[in-house]
């Protein structure tokens, strides 16, 4: 039997490697190696769940969905090029994430969100609160990433921001974009749309799982008990 217990708790060991170790958040190679250790069980997990709970048709379209977070995460996560690339341009981006005075609260309001979206009963507007949300935060790193780390750190996260992001935000996240997101006490968030910018690896996998679910192809009909 699937259940929704399963796939959460594949949520909740990638949210709690996102929480204190985001692969973004490290600075050597000793650190990169323990986190990505962490991360492939964690795809695994979700991988299990896909294979055993959806058609062939759910498989296939999620398995699109989260391919480019997947590729740039393996590419990051063995010696090479990219790897090289991103540990360069590590440290800076950690200043950014984690500061309170630029994208800390928007990258916690990011976590929670997609910690929680898939429980929603409200399928539209969980939906609209986890994109506006994320938007908010990857525009929040697109600008102080490009004012306080350079143009190449920019334009590095830039780039596989556009593989990651992937069709499901676009057609998903869309609607909420250019001025859809309105702050208010409930959904606070900003306008921002997705290609071009840049957030953590394994925050961007989190929040595309929970939104693949929250659109209904994790849980047919929206019902999320139990299905052979």
């Amino acid at each position: 039997m699937c259940t929704n217990d399963q796939y959460q708790r594949c949520l909740s060991s990638l949210e709690s490697v996102t929480k204190g170790e985001d692969i973004t958040l490290v600075t050597s190679k000793p650190e990169l190696h323990h986190v990505c250790r962490k991360l492939k069980r964690v795809v695994d997990c979700v991988d299990k769940h896909t294979a055993q709970c959806f058609d062939a048709a759910l498989q296939r379209l999620f398995n699109q969905v989260v391919a480019g977070a997947k590729e740039t995460i393996a590419e990051v996560c063995l010696p090479g090029d990219t790897q090289d690339d991103f540990l360069r341009h590590a440290r800076c981006n950690r200043k950014v994430t984690m500061d309170e005075t630029k994208c800390a609260p928007a990258y916690r309001r990011t976590l929670e969100l997609a910690k929680t979206v898939s429980q929603t009963q409200d399928v539209d507007r969980g939906l609209r609160r986890s994109c506006c949300a994320f938007s908010e935060f990857v525009e929040c790193k697109s600008f102080h990433v490009s004012r306080d780390c350079g143009e190449r750190a920019s334009e590095f996260f830039a780039r596989h921001m556009e593989r990651i992001s992937g069709p499901l935000i676009e057609d998903h996240c869309g609607p909420y974009a250019h001025g859809a997101c309105v702050s208010a006490a409930t959904d606070a968030a900003t306008p921002a749309t997705m290609r071009g910018s840049y957030g953590p690896f394994s925050t961007i996998l989190l929040v595309l799982t929970s939104v693949v679910y929250t659109a209904g192809y994790l849980c047919p009909r929206n019902s999320c008990g139990s299905w052979p």
